[in-house]
């Protein structure tokens, strides 16, 4: 009888989907865990991949979509909205956020370590640029975020 009451407790809390607010996204960094974006410019360091290609590493959280079967484009865009590199696009399905945070609500889900793809990295290292992720469910529901990010080389932590 406990297990059966843990086990129910436990699948309270993998709500699906929240279809019933419009559609958002929360952007972020990270390779194993969620770190927000501030809204002021983000230092992101570049990541170099084992097949010898450049990444800042992007992470998203989505609510108002049906995020178990997303589309998401990622573009960098520099100062005149130019796109600086090819856009990194994934169909995939989102993890349920489970974390404490205050940035992590009931029915919303979220991905992180995607490599988003820098085709020359010293050609944009240290410069401002736009994030812009749009997200989109089969059904039309889509969400567009943005946020400003600087690639460098290494994060400063003094």
């Amino acid at each position: 009888m406990r297990l059966l009451l843990l086990l129910l407790v436990a699948l309270a809390g993998c709500a699906g989907p929240n279809l019933d607010v419009d559609p958002f996204l929360i952007l972020g960094t990270g390779e194993t865990e969620f770190v927000p974006l501030t809204g002021a410019v983000d230092d992101l360091p570049i990541a170099f991949g084992i097949q010898g290609g450049e990444h800042v590493w992007g992470a998203v959280r989505a609510t108002g979509m049906d995020w178990t079967n997303l589309t998401i484009i990622w573009e960098l865009l520099d100062a005149d909205d130019d796109p600086v590199t090819g856009t990194t696009t994934i169909r995939q399905s989102l993890s349920h956020c489970t974390r404490s945070d205050g940035g992590c609500e009931g029915g919303m889900g979220e991905i992180v370590a995607v490599t988003v793809i820098l085709d020359d990295a010293n050609a944009v290292r240290g410069d401002e640029l736009t994030m812009v992720v749009t997200a989109s469910d089969e059904d039309g529901r889509e969400a567009t975020a943005s946020s400003q990010i600087r690639p460098v080389l290494e994060i400063d932590t003094n």
